[in-house]
């Protein structure tokens, strides 16, 4: 990783001194990748903002490109990871308005809306964060992202769970859990039956908890 950061930074330094534009802003965001796998997550975002202001200075830039739409994401992301709320929803809206004027961006646009369901779930304004949640379901199922559709309806339930809206949070955890094993993706099937026994147990059902416990247990000691 840090021979990644030396060749990158050095390679920037000639992009710039040219300038070739498009490249510095590549080497830039490699940079940013590097600081954001390390969790430096200010330095990423500094990063990102530089590799975005190179890109944009090429002369032959006409509009938004999909690499600078990928930037802006990731600052977002950063931006809700330091729970800076404010700026993280300027940021996906942003994203949202770029991809709106351009169809080809329209998985961007699904990640930034499911992105301002968790910002608004973090909230607590479960109206709100369910409203995203559904409009971003619909955005992934038209891209044919079943996983990510079925993300959206795992924090559907999570919502119903958190009013305490038991029946429907344990239906949605269930339609999930099951979805997710014909997938084989079992992390998230063990965590949909983590999340039925917790409210088995709250509600004093412990015969039911423990049960969907082990289920989960004998997941992850299978070979799955």
């Amino acid at each position: 990783r840090e021979a990644a950061r030396l060749m990158a930074g050095k390679q920037l330094g000639i992009a710039l001194d040219q300038p070739i534009w498009p490249l510095a802003g590549q080497l830039q965001a490699i940079l940013g990748a590097i600081a954001l796998d390390e969790g430096n997550l200010s330095e990423a975002l500094a990063a990102y903002e530089l590799a975005l202001t190179h890109l944009q200075r090429d002369p032959a830039r006409a509009d938004w490109r999909p690499e600078e739409v990928g930037i802006l994401m990731q600052q977002a992301n950063i931006l809700l990871a330091q729970d800076r709320y404010i700026e993280a929803h300027a940021k996906y809206v942003l994203i949202q308005e770029i991809c709106e004027q351009n169809p080809s961006f329209a998985a961007f646009q699904s990640h930034a809306t499911n992105n301002l369901g968790v910002l608004f779930m973090r909230l607590e304004d479960h109206e709100v964060a369910s409203n995203y949640f559904r409009e971003a379901q619909g955005l992934f199922d038209e891209l044919d992202l079943e996983y990510n559709s079925l993300i959206c309806s795992y924090n559907l339930a999570e919502i119903a769970a958190r009013q305490s809206l038991d029946s429907l949070a344990l239906a949605g955890y269930s339609r999930v859990a099951q979805q997710m094993a014909e997938l084989e993706q079992w992390g998230d099937y063990v965590n949909c039956h983590t999340a039925i026994s917790r409210i088995h147990r709250l509600n004093g059902r412990y015969d039911l908890a423990l049960l969907y416990l082990e289920i989960g247990l004998e997941v992850l000691e299978s070979d799955l």
